[in-house]
């Protein structure tokens, strides 16, 4: 398995907690479930941890750290600052 493919399943271990963050964050359930045809998130690795980047229209909008530990997110780190955020730099693109 490739490091890539291991970030992503890492992510989908994590997406039931993802959706309560964007729950949380929306005030509904079926706002945080609807998919935007033009946000894509990326697995990622963040400082070394594992981590997502939220791209819409081709551009970096967020980007998350986590903290795991035994298994379990124990603390999200995020980045939405634009000016910071114009500096982000996918490795696909580099």
């Amino acid at each position: 398995m490739t490091e890539e493919e291991e970030l992503a399943a890492e992510f989908e271990t994590q997406r039931p907690c993802l959706h309560a963050i964007a729950f949380r964050m929306l005030s509904s359930h079926a706002d945080a479930a609807r998919p935007r045809p033009d946000a894509h998130a990326h697995p990622a690795v963040i400082d070394g941890v594992p981590g997502i980047l939220v791209m819409v229209g081709g551009r970096p909008v967020m980007v998350m750290a986590f903290t795991v530990t035994d298994g379990a997110i124990t603390a999200i780190r995020t980045l939405t600052d634009p000016d910071r955020l114009a500096q982000v730099v996918p490795s696909w693109v580099a």
